[in-house]
């Protein structure tokens, strides 16, 4: 496709990935661009690349748009990819990496978790509170029971995840299958060590009415985890 002059994109960078760039100009053969996203170790005259157009007549795959939403610190206005009006990969790095910056390491992307390791301890984030948002009496609660369940559905967080997959097994009675994949030292073990836990302590009799002590005992087996589930 072919960009206006002042369009917001997103221009491939061997070194970084993608990068945040404007439209300079357009013509028959090429468009240029403006890196809108320097740093000190950029060469100079770095920020002016120019994009040839492929024989249809259009950007290269070099350039992808910028969806307005995700601009700045947009992303953490959404913790489901999914309600973005336009996502491919360079918005999704980005929505990660803004979330990561502010301390945020789940993203749902429709039922698929991704998640970062942070690297860093985040208080609260595997206690008390947090499993008891997630821990939800079985098929026979109330409306009001099920309805903070489907809220619960649309936070971000490992336990989520769990929650899905024991609720799948107490409602329909099919086996479950949580899927943890990522790179190496992504944080896939710590990933299904709180999966386990979660489902370990939901499904005793008393999980959904004294989660605090368990709770306790989760927040102090680690820090934080990472990887995709």
């Amino acid at each position: 496709m072919l960009y206006e002059a002042d369009a917001p994109i997103w221009v491939a960078c061997a070194r970084r990935v993608w990068r945040a760039a404007r439209v300079a100009a357009v013509d028959d053969a090429e468009t240029t661009v403006e890196i809108l996203d320097r740093c000190d170790s950029d060469e100079e005259g770095a920020g002016i690349v120019k994009v040839p157009h492929e024989k249809s007549g259009s950007s290269s795959g070099r350039l992808l748009p910028r969806d307005a939403a995700l601009i700045g610190d947009g992303a953490l206005k959404f913790d489901d990819l999914t309600d973005v009006p336009e996502l491919h990969a360079a918005e999704i790095l980005h929505a990660l990496d803004v979330r990561f910056a502010h301390g945020t390491i789940y993203t749902l992307t429709g039922p698929v978790l991704l998640a970062v390791n942070p690297f860093r301890s985040l208080p609260g984030i595997y206690g008390a509170d947090m499993l008891r948002r997630f821990l939800t009496p079985g098929p026979d609660a109330a409306d009001a029971g099920r309805k903070a369940t489907l809220e619960a559905d649309r936070v971000p967080h490992v336990f989520g995840i769990a929650a899905e997959a024991l609720r799948g097994i107490r409602e329909h009675a099919r086996s479950q299958t949580v899927l943890v994949s990522g790179e190496s030292g992504a944080g896939k073990t710590e990933t299904t060590k709180f999966v386990m836990h979660f489902l370990a302590l939901a499904g005793t009799q008393d999980a959904a009415t004294t989660p605090t002590a368990a709770a306790a005992a989760a927040a102090g087996s680690g820090a934080a985890g990472g990887g995709a589930a």
